[in-house]
């Protein structure tokens, strides 16, 4: 688990890294500590602690690793306090930090905090851990084009009463699971005025080529409203030139003195090896 952790928040900063363009007079950076939490069923809160950076540190892709190492906050005191339980979370690898010992109950609130490493500033987030979800039906399908060969993603999700808001992952394993580039992130809204209160719908991930036999991994996750917003505005911005870790852009971030976004939520994962 230390390991696929390790190489989920490689990938997570990777696909933050602007490519290296020339650019003048960038205005000095604010060091900030940037929030990313990577959930699991079962292990539901792995926090990775890193500094934001500059379109100038963007390095090339022999150097990248070298890069991320040096982004990582090592020896933070990170609490969580749930349910007036207070936690320190353990640093198990450089950066990311996790303790087994919190209970994961749906509909608790949880509190991050920690001492900002830069500044006199204590570093603070909220989030409420969401409701599983699982798939209902989940069935994919190639579609072969004259260029390239597609991925078509078909689901069912019962819907439980109230609005909700949920993200698909898609991304494709090694066959020693090993996750390829970051995760193609489809949105999705319910409808309260629907009185079936099951969502079926699909989709196609684009500029990508699939192949069968090719290992894919696909999540489902209940999320929060505000974090579905933040993903949305990221979304609208993908080809903007600096992302969240960077400055002068800053999306609708939870985190007070800090970037980037604390949220919780248990994943329904399905591997499939396509046909």
């Amino acid at each position: 688990m230390r390991i696929l952790i390790f190489i989920i928040s490689i990938i997570l900063i990777q696909g933050c890294l602007p490519e290296p363009l020339e650019v003048d007079n960038i205005p000095p950076l604010k060091k900030q500590p940037v929030i990313t939490t990577v959930n699991f069923d079962g292990t539901f809160l792995n926090l990775i602690v890193t500094q934001n950076f500059t379109v100038e540190s963007r390095v090339s892709n022999d150097n990248i690793d070298s890069l991320i190492e040096s982004l990582l906050i090592e020896d933070l005191e990170i609490t969580i306090t749930t349910d007036e339980q207070q936690f320190l979370l353990t640093e198990y690898v450089d950066g990311i930090y996790f303790n087994p010992e919190i209970p994961g109950k749906p509909g608790n609130e949880y509190k991050l905090s920690f001492p900002d490493p830069y500044t006199s500033d204590t570093v603070k987030a909220n989030s409420i851990l969401m409701e599983k979800i699982s798939f209902s039906e989940l069935e994919t399908s190639l579609l072969y084009t004259e260029f390239d060969t597609l991925l078509n993603i078909e689901y069912t999700i019962n819907d439980p009463l109230g609005k909700n808001f949920y993200m698909i992952n898609v991304q494709r394993v090694t066959s020693d699971y090993y996750l390829l580039k970051s995760p193609y992130v489809e949105l999705i809204e319910d409808n309260t005025d629907s009185s079936e209160h099951i969502i079926s719908s699909s989709f196609i991930i684009p500029f990508e080529d699939f192949a069968s036999e090719d290992t894919i991994l696909v999540s489902l996750s209940n999320i929060e409203k505000n974090y579905f917003d933040y993903l949305k505005q990221k979304d609208s911005q993908r080809l903007i030139l600096i992302d969240e870790l960077s400055e002068p852009i800053n999306y609708n971030s939870n985190v007070i003195n800090g970037l980037g976004f604390f949220t919780l939520f248990q994943p329904d994962i399905e591997l499939i090896r396509l046909e």
